[in-house]
């Protein structure tokens, strides 16, 4: 009977190591990885984006989940010359994609033909922590890989950036977030490059971030624009040997709390104001 008792305290401490140690992701830590990832889905629907007045981006939903974007150049009126789609499985993405037309800005004209422009491919998760996308430009064509480090919120801390069939093409972006969970700095690294990259800290105010929840910004880019989840007011670039330079935010608020414009002033470039429709 002993023997009996002793055999089994061993398998139940055998499964209990197993299970510890079991490397398989758990969906429930997935699932609340921030947008693109996870199950994140919008309180508000962002549907439209104007630049200076002109429409340059629509989105559209199926329930409260995006699913597409249409974008748009303007010349005497605003003309299609972007749509993408966005693929789910058991409500995470698995892929997004655009196709495009050629623009030519010294004519004025938009062809009528549509081709692959990109691809974003999001590899399964091997870890609760880690996430690859895979981004191939089809008009150049080349593939960059994005490797995501999350922390324990479901937050991105750090993105490893590489190119295709290039080892000099890597560079690592850090993010610190605050207590919000908001990126108070951010900075980059590369092993080929001898310049001390620059740094760029942020500042926000806590009204909701509508390109929060979609995961990426107007130009579908996983970016500074979309990766906290409260609207950036200025963000300070400091780079060795050059005087800080500062990017400000002026919102106009609607009563849900959302922006329904937005300034941009930089100092070397003229403003721009976006406007947002829900």
């Amino acid at each position: 009977m002993k023997k009996l008792l002793y055999l089994l305290m061993i398998l139940a401490v055998a499964s209990c190591n197993k299970d510890n140690n079991d490397p398989s992701p758990n969906p429930q830590v997935l699932e609340k990885q921030q947008a693109p990832f996870g199950k994140t889905s919008a309180d508000v629907f962002l549907r439209k984006v104007y630049y200076d007045g002109h429409l340059s981006r629509e989105y559209f939903y199926d329930g409260n989940v995006l699913t597409g974007q249409k974008g748009y150049v303007f010349f005497k009126e605003p003309v299609l010359y972007l749509t993408g789609n966005v693929r789910r499985s058991n409500g995470m993405v698995d892929s997004v994609s655009a196709l495009s037309a050629w623009v030519s800005g010294e004519a004025q004209t938009v062809s009528k033909d549509f081709k692959p422009f990109y691809s974003m491919i999001f590899d399964k998760p091997e870890t609760d922590s880690v996430r690859v996308i895979s981004r191939k430009n089809h008009i150049s064509p080349e593939t960059y890989y994005s490797k995501y480090t999350f922390d324990s919120k479901g937050f991105i801390v750090r993105e490893d950036l590489s190119k295709q069939y290039s080892t000099m093409y890597r560079f690592v972006y850090y993010y610190i977030r605050n207590d919000e969970n908001n990126v108070s700095k951010s900075w980059y690294t590369s092993p080929t490059e001898t310049i001390v990259p620059h740094t760029i800290t942020y500042q926000y105010d806590n009204h909701p971030n509508p390109f929060f929840s979609l995961g990426m910004d107007r130009s579908d880019y996983i970016s500074s624009a979309s990766l906290s989840p409260n609207n950036m007011v200025s963000e300070t670039i400091t780079s060795e040997g050059s005087a800080p330079r500062t990017i400000t935010y002026k919102y106009e608020y609607m009563p849900n709390g959302f922006p329904g414009k937005v300034t941009i002033t930089n100092e070397f470039s003229e403003p721009y104001t976006l406007t947002f429709e829900y």
